[in-house]
This record gives C-alpha cells, structure tokens and sequence, in this order.
C-alpha cells in the first residue's frame, strides 16, 4: 500500500476543449408603419436557444417579438453565450427597412407660424388675449423664436408636428418671461391640453430651472399630425422661446427641428382665438370643445350688460385662477379676480361696467390647464 498515491501513477486532469457554434439567423423582410408586432427565428448550431436586442432603430423587442414604432432602418442581433460545451457564438445582426404606408398622409413642410404684437405691456400670459390680428407674422425653421427683439411684446407659435416614431415623447419648454406650451390628440386645436409652462423666465434653452418646464409622457402615432402651440408674453430685459423634445428611440432633438413641423392653417379654430356668432352666452361654448371627463364652465348674466353683471364659474381642478377683462384690440383693460378657486366650486363676482364705453369686450380665465373665453357687450 502506498500512502500518499506516488505521483508516477497519477495524471492531471484536462478538460475536454469546447465546441464552437454558428448561428443562423434569415434576412428580414420590408416592414410597413403600423404593422403588428413579428416573432424572431434563429437557430445555433449547438441547439441552444438564441437571444435577439435591438442594435439601433425604430423598434423595441421583447422576448423574440418585434415591436416597429416608426420609420427607418432597424438592425437587430441574434447571440449565444455558451455553455460549458460550446463557445460563445459570434453575433449575427441582420437590417430591414421600416417605410410609411400609403395610409400615411402626415408629411412636414419645414416651418412653422409665428404671429407677434408689439406694444404689449406686462410679464404674463393674462396680460393679453391673443384676440386681435397680429403685427406680424413669420415663418420659423425650427419650435425655437428669435431672441432680443425687444421688450413689451406677445407671441404665439402653432402648427402642426409630424411624428416620426410610434411611442412616448416628452417635451421641454424654455424662454423669457412667460410662456406655456399645448399639445392636441390630434390636428384639432380644440383639443388641445397644456402640457408644459413657464413660473418665470429661463436663460435661453434652460431646460430644468422649474419642474413645470417638462411635460409627462406624451403618447404619439408615427405618421399622425398633431397640433401644437405656445403662448409667449415678453416684459422687460432679455426674450428667448425653445422646445426640445425626447423621441421614443432616446435620442433629444434641441430645438424640435422643422423638418416634423408644419405651419398653422387658417380656418381651423384654436381655442385661444374663440370667436362668437351670437351674444347669447347661457351656453358654454368653450367647454364643448373639451373631452368630457373636463367641462368647466364660465358664465355672465345678463349679457349684453349695462351696468352690472353677474360673473360665476366652476373648474374640476383646484389651483391658481385668473379673470380678466380684454378690449376687441386684445389689450387688457382690467383684472377682474385673482386667487386659488377649489374643484366644483363655483366662484362668482360682479363686473362693473360703469366705467366701460360702449363695445365689444372679452373675458378670459386661466387656471392650470383651462383657458375659457366668453365674449361681452357693454351697452348702455
């Protein structure tokens, strides 16, 4: 017996070598915008299952399932790791074209409108109406204006934006001194939400001074037109007006560049330019415009008005609320009612129009995300 076993009779183990392993993995076909969601095949040479991930392109996987969420080039890639018979395999990445289907009709023209008052006095948005025709008009190459133009001035930018991927955006908003920025569910300005606003000013393209400045997420359709619009009030001292937005893919566009943007069409009602046919205001006509998860209401009685009126409304959201009173240039002529209002509870007050000549005059309120304007005729 030998104790230890002599080395002369022992050998050191060696592993067996691993087995290398091929993947096979097909070409993909053309894929059409609003196609639904594929399944991957690929198979390795060794029999393991094989695992796929989007490389770059307008698409998310899950598992081996495909989801397109825009148009362009998708590459993705097939891998297997090994166990402990087979190397790893070396990665095979296969491309495909997503195009736009005949179903598409978005297409951006470049631009978008920007209209300007001059001679504006005041800081903030309820200094002015948006009412009147504008003192000028331009058109802009990208969500961005033009900065030190001067002091005292209104400005409205609204268009259209094209989407280019399926999937979730989020939008910033930067500029001096007040602006707030609206999106639509569709190309319908009268169903337009604000999505994002200013509490003071920004330095040009400060994105992240006031959490009010970024919008939640933002569900968009590749191909679908969408309406969008900011309101910018310029005071005193430097002016600046930006939006940026993030892309489902990742990527941040700084400023949104035209070419998804389309200009403003005249003839389709925004529900900052209300006009009125009649001045019978028993009803609401903003509130019609809303969905109806969201009917707030404003009212005044009687109207025409010769010396007193009667103002009551009622909002759905509690918050910071603004009334007051326009001309028909759009210029301000008194504030009627500033203060927190609570949810479905109505607020009224008395409007005096003993001091106001004969005319056409336009009451508007702000509070979070409504803006309602009903049109008023003093007659004495």
């Amino acid at each position: 017996m030998e104790t230890p076993i002599a080395g002369s009779h022992l050998s050191p183990y060696v592993a067996a070598p691993l087995t290398d392993q091929t993947i096979d993995f097909a070409a993909l076909a053309v894929k059409t915008v609003g196609d639904a969601p594929f399944g991957l095949t690929a198979t390795a040479s060794s029999g393991l299952p094989v695992g796929f991930s989007i490389v770059s392109g307008p698409a998310t996987i899950s598992g081996s399932t495909v989801t397109l969420t825009g148009d362009g080039n998708v590459t993705i890639a097939a891998n297997q790791a090994g166990n402990a018979s087979f190397n790893a395999a070396k990665t095979v990445t296969q491309s495909f074209v997503v195009q736009l289907g005949s179903s598409t009709t978005c297409a951006a023209t470049g631009t978008i409108l920007r209209e300007m008052w001059r001679n504006v006095s005041g800081n903030n948005l309820s200094d002015f109406s948006f009412q009147s025709t504008p003192t000028s008009t331009s058109q802009l190459t990208s969500f961005e204006g033009p900065t030190s133009l001067g002091d005292n001035y209104a400005s409205r930018i609204r268009g259209y934006i094209c989407a280019p991927q399926t999937g979730n955006y989020t939008f910033w908003l930067a500029g001096d001194d007040a602006a707030e920025l609206y999106i639509s569910t569709d190309d319908n300005p009268n169903n337009k939400a604000r999505i994002a606003n200013l509490v003071s000013w920004t330095n040009f393209r400060e994105w992240n001074k006031f959490t009010s400045q970024k919008s939640g997420i933002i569900s968009l359709q590749s191909g679908k037109k969408y309406y969008v619009e900011v309101l910018h009030k310029q005071g005193a001292g430097g002016d600046n007006l930006s939006v940026q937005w993030q892309l489902p893919d990742g990527a941040v566009e700084s400023p949104l560049p035209g070419k998804y943007l389309s200009p403003y069409q005249a003839g389709q009602l925004s529900t900052s330019s209300i006009s009125f046919s009649s001045s019978n205001t028993s009803s609401n006509t903003l509130s019609e415009s809303l969905s109806e998860t969201v009917k707030p209401g404003l009212y005044i009685y009687p109207n025409p008005v010769s010396q007193q009126s009667n103002v009551e409304f009622t909002l759905i959201e509690s918050g910071q609320t603004n009334v007051a009173l326009f001309n028909a240039k759009g210029q301000l002529v008194s504030k009627l009612f500033t203060g927190e209002t609570q949810a479905n509870i109505k607020k009224s007050f008395v409007l005096d129009a003993g001091t106001l000549q004969n005319g056409v005059y336009l009451l508007r309120l702000i509070s979070g995300k409504n803006s309602l304007t009903k049109k008023v005729i003093v007659l004495k």
